[in-house]
């Protein structure tokens, strides 16, 4: 059974409410008798809760990235480590020289497909009090009840940040294969 693109991204959704929740929950429980402990003269109200969202944001992206790079690291032939090896290149010369030129361009789509999904999830942040573009957007149209005209403008300023990086991710790419074609 194949995953579909949309039921990924539903997948990813749920996945960083329940990281942003559970951060949230979490530090609002245990930050104050933590920071007595450390000696801190900070309470769990002085915290921005920003910084909560950037850290589930953090998680996830870690989490993200880390089966990208897997992913191309492993689409990298063992036949690749025994040339390094028998031209006398040490481990971390191989890493640098061998493994990490050939899995890059593997993981680039990866990576943009990621970069872009944070942008989407930032959405999400607004859950625990965060003031993002989403939640800027409902606050601009509370007065005079224009949501809809607000939420337009919330989405064409998410699309047109997707579009910059998608364009960004195209040139790179570019460069990348004239690069792999020199080689």
């Amino acid at each position: 059974m194949a995953i579909t693109t949309k039921g990924f991204s539903a997948v990813c959704s749920v996945r960083l409410i329940l990281a942003i929740y559970l951060i949230f929950m979490v530090t609002s429980q245990n930050f104050n008798r933590v920071a007595k402990a450390l000696g801190w003269h900070m309470h769990y109200g002085d915290l921005p809760m920003s910084l909560l969202a950037i850290i589930g944001l953090s998680l996830m992206a870690m989490v993200g990235l880390s089966e990208a790079f897997r992913g191309a690291f492993e689409s990298v032939k063992t036949v690749q480590f025994d040339a390094a090896r028998s031209l006398g290149m040490t481990n971390l010369q191989t890493i640098r020289r061998v493994l990490i030129p050939q899995a890059f361009p593997v993981a680039l789509p990866m990576i943009i497909n990621m970069l872009i999904n944070l942008i989407k999830g930032t959405a999400i942040a607004s859950l625990i009090s965060v003031v993002e573009i989403f939640s800027t957007a409902t606050q601009a149209a509370s007065p005079n009840y224009k949501y809809f005209e607000a939420y337009i403008a919330a989405a064409i300023i998410y699309w047109l940040m997707t579009i910059v990086i998608e364009r960004a991710a195209v040139l790179l790419e570019g460069r990348m294969d004239k690069k792999t074609r020199r080689a």
